[in-house]
């Protein structure tokens, strides 16, 4: 049984932050259940409504499963939004499934002024366990899995490049929790191909307490070198790197 909510005039809020949690009752399903499509349908309506609402924000986060379900809706016909004019600032936790990069570079598209952006991304462990939601699992090849040294060439033969609108404004990027993960590679390759403005990007990466801190290392090693060879839209951007354990 649904309950419909009549959303009111939210075009004076400043801040909004939109997070499901309504599906923590289909945590304990079976993994090949995932969610009902008529519920997966549902949220990703319900979640488009509140971006719609709130499109007037200067500040917007945007939780794992808030980005999850709107990447389901948007594109489609029922699925647009409008542009965010006065949209300043954008946080976003992801696990970089496919679908959430297209719908990263989406939301970019709608965002003309954005000048700051935070991604968190979610620990690979974790974001496997959401995976059953959705039957669309979050691109988790690591660096030193992928054979071709030509990252280009790989995101295009592997997972189409999402396509985006140079971002005019955006100045600064910080990614928390980066992993070494190929999926964290192509979503760093598109916002430097595309943000010609782009003064800063800082990479957080997460060094966790794991049996094998080398191989650690030597994967967050070739994940920076690959990165400074990506092509930049800016002519002059900082890219600093920083490290943090759990």
């Amino acid at each position: 049984m649904s309950t419909d909510y009549s959303l009111q005039n939210l075009s004076s809020l400043v801040i909004a932050d939109i997070s499901v949690t309504s599906v923590r009752k289909y945590e304990d399903a079976p993994p090949e259940s995932g969610l009902p499509v008529e519920v997966k349908e549902l949220f990703a309506q319900r979640t488009i409504q509140f971006l719609r609402a709130v499109h007037n924000v200067k500040d917007l986060w945007l939780s794992y499963l808030s980005l999850e379900f709107a990447s389901c809706a948007l594109g489609k016909l029922d699925g647009k939004l409008p542009l965010y004019h006065n949209l300043k600032r954008m946080k976003l936790q992801t696990s970089l499934s496919t679908d959430s990069l297209s719908a990263i570079a989406y939301l970019l598209n709608i965002t003309p002024n954005i000048e700051s952006m935070d991604i968190h991304i979610m620990q690979h462990d974790i974001a496997r366990t959401k995976e059953k939601f959705f039957h669309k699992p979050a691109v988790c090849a690591y660096i030193d899995q992928v054979n071709s040294a030509d990252v280009q060439s790989y995101c295009q033969t592997k997972l189409s490049l999402p396509s985006m609108l140079y971002s005019l404004n955006l100045k600064y990027v910080k990614i928390f929790g980066a992993q070494g993960l190929v999926s964290e590679l192509i979503l760093l390759a598109l916002l430097l191909k595309n943000s010609v403005a782009l003064e800063q990007a800082v990479v957080e990466s997460c060094t966790r307490r794991e049996s094998n801190p080398d191989l650690s290392k030597r994967r967050m090693k070739k994940f920076s070198e690959m990165l400074l060879k990506l092509p930049r839209a800016a002519a002059t951007i900082s890219i600093l790197f920083n490290n943090y354990q759990i």
